[in-house]
């Protein structure tokens, strides 16, 4: 009984969440506000990804799960990265989330923020990875729009308190 009230008041926080931090948009209000934060823009296949407990380590003690994909690009919309090349994207996402959606990744278009040369952070799941098959006018109609720089968009989200740790940043071990 406890346990199950634990996943109902869990379950009814996330979609506060949830709610607030993504009230209704467009198709196109979302790709706008993405495109807006991204600078780097491409279409890609997953090649393998990776989930790690605990990757993103705050000062306050709190942690989030990092999840990793490797990612061949297969079109470039944005961003000073070149057809075939391989690139690293990482996010964070909750515990109780999957890292990924398996069943739309393996040929989508990705929107981040690139730190070095391999290295692309995604600031959210939500509107930063969309399937292939969307449609291509709307993404044109977003890139018109003016980008913002960013410092590090992990702390911009979680801006009251410090990153202490970041499994994105370093190597990346597959086993």
């Amino acid at each position: 009984m406890v346990k199950l009230f634990l996943f109902v008041l869990l379950l009814v926080n996330s979609m506060l969440i949830q709610a607030r931090t993504h009230p209704n948009e467009s198709g196109q209000e979302v790709l706008n506000r993405v495109a807006v934060d991204a600078d780097t823009i491409f279409r890609g296949r997953v090649l393998r990804e990776k989930a790690i407990k605990n990757g993103l380590v705050f000062a306050d003690g709190d942690t989030l799960s990092i999840g990793i994909m490797e990612v061949e690009v297969l079109k470039v919309y944005r961003g000073n990265i070149l057809k075939n090349d391989k690139l690293l994207l990482c996010t964070w996402f909750l515990d109780y989330e999957a890292a990924f959606d398996n069943s739309n990744l393996h040929d989508s278009i990705f929107f981040g923020i690139k730190i070095d040369n391999n290295k692309v952070l995604i600031p959210d799941t939500y509107g930063y990875i969309w399937g292939a098959e969307e449609n291509e006018q709307n993404i044109y109609k977003a890139l018109k729009l003016k980008h913002k720089k960013h410092s590090n968009p992990f702390s911009e989200v979680f801006s009251n308190t410090k990153i202490t740790s970041n499994s994105c940043i370093g190597p990346i071990k597959w086993h």
